[in-house]
């Protein structure tokens, strides 16, 4: 039977405790994994029959998300990722990604925390635990979702902001390398998802995931590979659009293309400072058998300064070695 990856929404439970301040606390990485889905079932069952009576149905590409009469925060479950032990981090990446598109969520990492870092930790404390092996990088990162964390203006409010992605939505999945057979007599490290915080405060649907910029931007290299020999060709900014909707699946803006031709023309037209040109061309010409050429430079005011170039062709050199008693010099000042 094929697992069910539809959306599922209820209300959100009620916060014991401290209230608002437990809100941003993160989970620690070394927790065991737990399934969100699975706590708030009991809430969901409860809150059915209420919830029945006056429903507001927003329709999306994953479920549909019921609020209650009552005003409750409405609270949007995504299904838990199925797998949750990788070989490295870039098997965890491509899977999130693979997840993402399937679940209409997007993450970026927050915090990592470095194995230099971790292992500096252990040793400091004089603890039994191994030290982690280097070539993992990252001992721990954790990745939330795209709308966590809450705007803050920078304005004097003379134009305010009309909207944020920023909702304060608290979705994250915690990933922490871990020994994974303790009984070995030379310890096993292995990459786990060791706490997953499912519950959005938003809609999960196909149409906003796919018009956020890194997926509606996102284009393979072959496409990408060409749409910079169009513009190095000139062609235009509409057509090339066009060219991007017809030969892959994203979805790029007018917006968008005009940003990704202004990006290739920088790559392309970089300009390096004269200093820089004039070296690589000596080395340039320099390398052409029997040219001769040297730079001389003086120190002006703490600056390195060129004072004089001379340049001497092959022929140059053969021309004065045939007439020794003639000197011809060309000479700028």
């Amino acid at each position: 039977m094929a697992p069910d990856l539809r959306v599922k929404a209820v209300v959100r439970p009620p916060r014991q405790g401290g209230g608002e301040s437990d809100r941003g606390e993160a989970v620690d990485s070394d927790e065991e994994w737990v399934d969100s889905a699975a706590e708030s079932s009991g809430t969901s069952s409860s809150t059915g029959t209420g919830s029945s009576t006056s429903k507001q149905r927003r329709s999306d590409a994953s479920g549909t998300l019921h609020t209650t009469q009552s005003g409750e925060e409405p609270v949007v479950i995504a299904p838990p990722p199925e797998k949750t032990e990788f070989d490295s981090w870039g098997a965890l990446d491509a899977y999130l990604k693979a997840y993402s598109a399937e679940t209409y969520q997007s993450f970026r990492v927050r915090t990592n925390n470095k194995v230099t870092t971790r292992n500096k930790k252990i040793q400091d404390c004089g603890s039994t635990k191994p030290l982690v092996p280097e070539e993992w990088v990252y001992y721990s990162k954790t990745f939330v979702c795209t709308s966590a964390g809450m705007y803050k203006p920078r304005g004097k409010g003379k134009r305010k902001r009309q909207e944020s992605r920023a909702l304060d939505c608290d979705v994250q999945i915690n990933a922490c390398v871990q020994v994974t057979d303790s009984a070995a007599a030379v310890p096993t490290f292995g990459l786990r998802i060791t706490a997953a915080r499912l519950e959005h405060n938003h809609l999960l649907s196909k149409h906003s995931f796919e018009h956020y910029p890194h997926i509606r931007t996102a284009m393979e290299p072959e496409l990408a590979g060409t749409v910079s020999e169009l513009v190095k060709a000139g062609a235009k900014k509409k057509r090339i659009l066009q060219f991007i909707h017809e030969n892959s699946s994203c979805n790029p803006t007018s917006q968008d293309v005009h940003n990704l031709v202004r990006k290739l023309k920088k790559q392309t037209h970089t300009t390096q400072t004269s200093a820089k040109r004039l070296k690589q061309w000596m080395a340039e010409f320099t390398d052409e058998p029997g040219n001769v050429g040297g730079v001389f430079v003086d120190s002006v005011h703490d600056k390195t300064v060129a004072t004089c170039i001379t340049l001497q062709t092959k022929h140059m050199r053969e021309i004065f070695d045939r007439f020794p008693e003639v000197v011809m010099i060309d000479a700028t000042h």
